[in-house]
């Protein structure tokens, strides 16, 4: 089966002033599955709205190739291109009912009446919104509003689903319950679905995979477990989630592993896919909740087991859980977290002692920038 949407060496530049160009887009190469449930994910003006754009026909890319369903798009207009566009600021039409919005696009494209009132009524009921046609975009509710938007996008029955931020504008809590009903709703229709935000609790809540972009620039493609557990770079480290850095020399490379010195601690890994030297520097990724107080050793083989040396620095109560700001004697801190089950025990040291900290071998990430 062809993809869905292939993006082949595309680039993106705008002019800014005179011969200064802005490189918003670099040399970007991506391949999103039919049925897919695929995210850009970045910081403002990392180029992942840009890309989106590019897909839709709103802009044109500077080089490369785009493709959608195996068919050349570059020379496509925005209203050929079989998308549809969901932005962050709904842009209903105030004066029209809800079910007259939904059928807008169908109108101007003079689909026969009846068939447009059908095909309207099913947008509708999938967004389960059927009770609410006729009533006005100014007696509903954000969420109520997004789901019109995401109707009159639907049911056009485009082969992609393009989504710019859809939910920026919700509060917390309807901002979560759409991104469950939005979830499901793209199983149910197996439309292929590329969606953009910075959020990144929102990226790994929804897609069956993820993009990170930096600089113009595609970082890593993986599924969520992979890009939280398995960073390709120090940025999509730092960027998803929390996480702990340590700078380490390489001391010693075998068969059966590796040796880094990191401050006063010896650690020694498993053998990765870096092809690593002796004296090498290179960077430790750890997770906050992947250290704990515990010992670990009777969790597994203690050749799995690594110590780290340190002092209690903070220990901040947070609910759910407490974090620990631990100072090493290299002068570097790293952060713990843990659940309050287990940091209400004796294993937990108060502010000011000294500490040993545990985690695994396998949780540890070796980075090479």
């Amino acid at each position: 089966m062809e993809p869905a949407v292939e993006l082949r060496g595309i680039a993106k530049r705008f002019a800014k002033i005179g011969t200064t160009e802005i490189n918003a887009v670099r040399d970007i190469d991506l391949s999103i599955a039919r049925g897919e449930f695929f995210t850009l994910l970045g910081p403002s003006g990392c180029g992942k709205t840009t890309t989106l754009r590019l897909i839709a026909g709103f802009e044109q890319p500077t080089a490369g190739e785009l493709r959608i369903r195996g068919r050349a798009m570059n020379d496509v207009p925005a209203h050929l291109r079989p998308v549809n566009t969901v932005f962050q600021s709904y842009a209903l039409f105030p004066h029209l009912t809800v079910e007259d919005n939904v059928g807008f696009g169908l109108a101007v494209k003079r689909v026969p009446r009846r068939e447009r009132a059908e095909r309207v009524r099913e947008a509708l009921a999938l967004v389960r919104m059927e009770g609410r046609a006729g009533r006005k975009p100014a007696e509903l509710s954000g969420g109520q509003q997004q789901r019109v938007a995401l109707a009159r996008a639907l049911v056009n029955r485009p082969a992609v689903l393009l989504l710019d931020e859809p939910f920026g504008a919700l509060d917390l809590k309807l901002r979560r319950e759409m991104q469950i009903e939005l979830k499901q709703m793209q199983r149910r229709l197996g439309i292929t679905f590329v969606f953009v935000t910075h959020d990144q609790e929102e990226a790994l809540t929804m897609s069956d995979r993820i993009a990170v972009m930096h600089d113009g620039r595609v970082l890593q493609v993986d599924d969520p477990v992979g890009i939280y557990e398995r960073p390709a770079c120090r940025f999509s480290a730092g960027f998803i989630g929390e996480m702990n850095f340590l700078s380490a020399t390489v001391t010693k490379t075998g068969p059966a592993g590796i040796a880094l010195q990191a401050g006063h601690a010896t650690i020694r890994l498993p053998r990765n896919g870096h092809a690593l030297a002796p004296g090498q520097p290179v960077m430790l990724a750890i997770r906050p909740e992947a250290l704990t107080f515990a010992d670990l050793a009777d969790g597994g083989p203690p050749e799995d087991r690594v110590r780290i040396e340190g002092r209690i620095r903070d220990a901040i109560y947070i609910g759910t859980d407490r974090r620990y700001a631990v100072d090493l004697p290299s002068g570097e801190t790293v952060h713990v977290r843990q659940q309050n089950s287990a940091a209400a025990g004796p294993a937990s040291p108060p502010v000011g002692a000294s500490a040993t900290l545990f985690t695994r071998a396998a949780a540890i990430r070796v980075l090479l920038d």
